[in-house]
């Protein structure tokens, strides 16, 4: 039975090709669709093997729970030409993105999702020849890029503020809110909490690099050893953004 078992697995595995990758690559990797010079962005899509490929594009919006978690839904905003490429080997089209026209009051950054993927070529990814009578499988490899695109509006604009703060004994709870024209990116931050004259530091619970999308709010959580049992005049977080630089944010309790 055993010696059954391995002639079975040796054979399969024999006659199986190797995966087929699609190989292509998609530049730039980040888009930004500057509104004051354009509504339009052209990406660039690579086939970098010696056999024809296709690709799809599909576009989505970023949204964002209370906790910073980005979901990703589907959306008509840009338009795609064309939405589905065949691409020659060894060579490269282009895929253009266009901002909606129906989309002409935009005052605030929007972030969005470009979702390139490969096709299979034929009906499906597992394909099984009979020359013959000699079996053999060809597996292709559906591969995706995920390229952010950001559309800016015309006069940026900064303000981010604190909200929602609690506190409950050594924990501490305050929400960052984007009220800029801008999705703000945060590096780092800390938290000073004012106990009498002196400012105590209280630590993240999480530290991770973080999206704030526009008028959105994301709670932070802090831990605060020295600070239970304790009066708390004000709580300020100091931080750094990307682009902007570094900030500071003060609340009086």
């Amino acid at each position: 039975m055993l010696i059954k078992n391995f002639i079975f697995y040796f054979v399969f595995f024999y006659l199986i090709k190797q995966p087929i990758a699609l190989a292509y690559t998609v530049t730039p990797t980040i888009g930004m669709l500057n509104l004051s010079e354009s509504r339009s962005l052209n990406f660039s899509v690579k086939n970098s093997s010696n056999k024809p490929i296709r690709i799809e594009a599909q576009a989505f919006v970023n949204q964002q729970d209370s906790s910073g978690n980005l979901n990703s839904v589907p959306t008509k905003s840009l338009l795609l030409f064309p939405p589905i490429i065949r691409i020659p080997p060894n060579s490269s089209k282009k895929l253009r993105v266009v901002l909606n026209p129906d989309k002409d009051n935009i005052n605030e950054q929007q972030a969005y999702k470009i979702l390139i993927k490969g096709l299979p070529e034929g009906k499906s990814t597992l394909e099984n020849k009979d020359k013959s009578k000699d079996i053999s499988v060809s597996i292709q490899i559906v591969t995706a890029y995920h390229v952010p695109l950001y559309i800016i509006p015309k006069k940026p604009t900064f303000s981010l503020t604190l909200a929602n703060l609690k506190i409950d004994k050594k924990n501490i709870t305050v929400g960052l809110k984007n009220e800029s024209n801008m999705t703000l990116r945060l590096v780092e931050h800390e938290m000073l909490v004012m106990i009498g004259d002196n400012w105590e530091k209280a630590t993240p619970v999480i530290r991770k690099t973080l999206p704030l999308l526009v008028n959105n709010t994301v709670e932070q959580n802090f831990n605060c050893s020295v600070c239970e049992g304790k009066k708390i005049k004000a709580v300020k977080i100091n931080g750094t953004l990307s682009y902007w630089g570094t900030f500071s944010i003060l609340k009086n309790i």
